[in-house]
């Protein structure tokens, strides 16, 4: 960790390496990397295809006539890398007469809003994946991630599959009950939630889901109002004197707080989400603007090779890909001749970060979302 000098002035290298310890650290403890998939994008405006299934093996009379021949049917999504940014003015008398290390704090405070960025985004995305005009399906932008209605196109053209069900665990029933009840009342709705995963089908008509999906492939998403009675479900191996035998049957629950921590009649704090998350396609895609390339990155020595399971130092390809689709600007450290025009008129200092990208829809087979009022 960097530290302060005799003279309490934080260099713009100091900022540096304050800042981008504090973005590792708390990147490698949120849950959004397991939801989406990266889709790393150099350009403005970029778009993704993906093709629909294979068609079914079929009996064939003889060795003369070939089964018929079956086109692809292809979906596409457009999205705008866009720029999110947050400035903070900071007077050089604050720096000079920090003696408690809050503007440590500070910038541990920016890497954190950072670094929290896309999570916050992906929240987003999901409240909002029942409104088709904010978050559009990816086969049909006239139907939202959440739909009871998705066209599926191709064989099975016009048949609705719904990736919503209705679930009992609502504002009114837990304040009135006990977490145990309310435990009982989740593993119902998971049951058919789970169920409702297995029933989807390709647009071939053909089941979507060719495994188990076993437990650590599930992950669930909740508000704190819900985590005690959440984790008691998949955790216990008792509830109410039965045996669980739903115990272990997920393989991460998450509590967000951007889901809301308290009961106040909105709907979204109840409902809670079931997803797929091992397979290639994931529920959400995550654009990653960035400008450096690969080859870049490895001129610096991270290489795969050198991976190691942790330690500040030892950072992955992806986490060093995240890095170079984040920037901290600021003018600290320009003192005397080498001084902007803000720092000798004004006696003040400016800190920026920013992030370019998007959160935008994936495979909505691998979602359910349990809809509590």
């Amino acid at each position: 960790m960097a530290r302060l000098g005799k003279d309490r002035r934080i260099t713009d290298k100091a900022v540096r390496a304050i800042f981008m310890k504090s973005w590792i650290t708390l990147r490698r403890e949120l849950f959004y990397p397991m939801v989406v998939e990266v889709h790393d994008s150099h350009v403005e405006k970029d778009f993704a295809a993906m093709i629909g299934t294979v068609p079914q093996i079929q009996e064939v009379s003889d060795d003369v006539n070939d089964p018929a021949v079956s086109d692809f049917v292809d979906y596409r999504v457009d999205w705008r890398n866009r720029l999110y940014k947050a400035v903070i003015s900071l007077s050089r008398s604050f720096l000079d007469f920090d003696q408690t290390g809050q503007s440590r704090t500070l910038l541990h405070s920016m890497a954190a809003r950072l670094a929290n960025w896309p999570e916050r985004l992906l929240i987003n995305a999901i409240v909002n994946g029942t409104d088709a005009t904010v978050m559009p399906s990816f086969e049909d932008t006239a139907t939202s991630f959440f739909s009871t209605a998705h066209d599926l196109g191709g064989d099975v053209s016009g048949t609705g599959l719904s990736n919503i069900i209705t679930g009992s665990t609502t504002e009114a029933f837990i304040n009135a009950t006990a977490p145990h009840t309310t435990a009982q009342e989740i593993l119902a709705d998971f049951r058919e939630a789970k169920a409702r995963m297995h029933g989807f089908t390709d647009d071939r008509g053909e089941p979507f889901h060719l495994d188990n999906i076993p437990p650590e492939s599930l992950f669930i998403l909740c508000s704190p109002s819900l985590e005690i009675p959440m984790r008691l479900a998949f955790t216990a191996e008792q509830i109410n004197g039965t045996t669980n035998r739903f115990a272990n049957a997920v393989g991460r629950i998450v509590a967000s707080n951007y889901l809301g921590t308290a009961f106040t009649g909105a709907a979204v704090n109840s409902s809670w989400y079931v997803m797929h998350v091992r397979e290639r396609v994931r529920p959400f895609k995550y654009s990653r603007f960035r400008r450096i390339r690969d080859s870049e990155i490895e001129d610096f020595g991270i290489r795969e090779d050198l991976e190691k399971a942790s330690g500040f130092n030892n950072i992955s390809m992806n986490v060093a890909r995240e890095m170079s689709s984040v920037e901290l600007s600021t003018n600290l450290g320009n003192f005397g001749a080498n001084a902007e025009a803000d720092v000798i008129r004004h006696d003040r200092f400016l800190i920026a970060a920013r992030w370019r990208g998007a959160i935008f829809p994936g495979e909505w087979r691998n979602a359910v979302k349990v809809s509590n009022t």
